[in-house]
């Protein structure tokens, strides 16, 4: 009877260390596809806050919102001059 209960112990161990390591795997693979998908579209979505953010600070200057991130092309920014 000890054996038997010892024999599940052991297996719940195996299982909960196999969980953690799918857990493990799951963040890191959504870590990845996040910052790809920021690389991909970190312009775009710099120039949508910018707008949101001047119209909600009243700066309604009548412009088409440039959702590219740039001003005019002639800055191009990233993670060092964000």
């Amino acid at each position: 009877m000890l054996h038997m209960f010892g024999s599940l112990l052991w297996r719940k161990k195996k299982t909960l260390g196999q969980t953690v390591a799918e857990y493990a795997l799951i963040v890191a693979l959504v870590a990845i596809a996040s910052i790809a998908m920021l690389t991909l579209f970190g312009n775009q979505l710099r120039g949508m806050y910018r707008y949101m953010i001047e119209q909600l600070a009243g700066n309604s200057g009548g412009q088409k919102p440039d959702y590219s991130g740039q001003a005019g092309g002639a800055e191009q920014k990233g993670l060092s001059n964000w």
